[in-house]
């Protein structure tokens, strides 16, 4: 994980897109650390916090809910591990912000 931080820090640092380079590594740099001290707030509460009147009406998901689940967490892995054709999709489309930004080679 911490390569692969490093390694989106390391080309926005590095990138020729932009001039505010510093800045917009200095930006993601923050945003991850707050949100991480964010989610790590929210499950102690969520998880870990006391019940009240709302909460205490929550019933678990049922089976539809949970079919529905499946297939968008299916879905995630399968684009995670083979990106190629969601890239494919894209590839027009950023290749011409490439082309208008004069970054293409």
């Amino acid at each position: 994980m911490r390569l692969l931080v490093s390694l989106m820090f390391s080309g926005v640092f590095s990138s020729a897109a932009t001039k505010y380079n510093v800045v917009f590594t200095a930006t993601a740099a923050i945003s991850i650390i707050l949100s991480a001290v964010y989610t790590l707030n929210m499950i102690q509460k969520v998880f870990y916090g006391n019940t009240n009147a709302l909460t205490e009406k929550a019933k678990d998901i049922n089976l539809n809910e949970k079919i529905i689940l499946s297939v968008i967490v299916i879905a995630i892995i399968i684009i995670g591990v083979f990106p190629k054709p969601m890239l494919d999709i894209t590839k027009e489309s950023v290749e011409a912000i490439l082309t208008k930004m004069n970054l293409k080679q």
